[in-house]
């Protein structure tokens, strides 16, 4: 019987230790919850050689935070780690980290933002994506000339669907426009006007 007491003695024992590091565990993950970057200061457009001026802070956290930020261009594929991978040094996650890079070609870019507590691993980072435009001269509207057409009455026509645009740096492209109206009542003689609109192009198309 006393052999008996003391197993049940032990099994507690045991049963005790194991809940006092269950506690502790739970205990220690809560510590370390991944923080969560912020961005300041993104725009959803830039211009070519623009640079791109951001402050980060981390949320969730009272702990030293590093922080990794990696920009990608959609449009050419081409990846840019920004910090080149995480910061060497840990930073209070309530101060602003300035973080910034010259944009030197057009496209569509994400920004990919991730923070951790300093010396811990990525299992206890949180990653956040921003989105913006950088439009280089090429895709500056500068001038789109009046549209003339003329039509033999009782003869059907459809107005363009595209458009020639001079751009910023010179070159000509075609353009889509949005018409007012696509009906072109051509049963009477006279001068008809249709007013079209063009993406980035702020006056309107006669």
């Amino acid at each position: 019987m006393k052999r008996f007491k003391n197993v049940i003695s032990c099994v507690l024992a045991v049963a005790m230790l194991l809940s006092t590091a269950f506690s502790s565990n739970s205990t220690y993950a809560k510590a370390v919850a991944a923080p969560t970057p912020i961005v300041y200061g993104i725009n959803a457009t830039y211009m070519v050689g623009a640079k791109l001026d951001l402050k980060l802070t981390a949320a969730g956290t009272t702990m030293l935070v590093q922080y990794k930020a990696v920009l990608k261009n959609e449009t050419t594929g081409k990846t840019i780690d920004i910090i080149n991978g995480y910061t060497d040094k840990y930073y209070n996650p309530r101060n602003n980290y300035p973080l910034s890079y010259t944009l030197n070609e057009g496209g569509k870019y994400t920004l990919t933002v991730t923070a951790k507590p300093g010396g811990y691993k990525d299992i206890y980072a949180k990653t956040i994506t921003r989105t913006f435009s950088v439009i280089s001269d090429s895709d500056v509207i500068t001038f789109i000339s009046p549209i003339t057409a003329k039509i033999n009455v009782g003869v059907a026509y459809m107005l363009p669907t595209k458009i020639e645009a001079k751009m910023k740096d010179g070159s000509i492209k075609n353009v889509d426009v949005k018409w007012d109206s696509t009906e072109v009542n051509t049963s009477e003689i006279g001068v008809k006007n249709y007013i079209g609109s063009v993406t980035g192009y702020a006056p309107k198309v006669p």
